[in-house]
């Protein structure tokens, strides 16, 4: 980063700017994939879950 003290602006290099916005990108799409997963996950917890319950409920009778 370089700064102008002339006028007190801040002149951001564009490369570093790039970087870590791809950066921020990547780690924002890899929490989106781990919710997803997760939240897949949990759907096909919830449907064993419930098959198994199902069993048991049919065991009874």
């Amino acid at each position: 980063m370089q700064y102008n003290t002339e006028y007190g602006v801040q002149l951001v290099n564009l490369k570093d700017f790039w970087n870590t916005l791809d950066n921020t990108k990547q780690l924002t799409n890899s929490l989106l994939l781990s919710v997803l997963r997760m939240r897949d996950e949990k759907i096909v917890l919830r449907k064993y879950l419930l098959e198994v319950m199902m069993t048991f409920q049919e065991v009874e009778y």
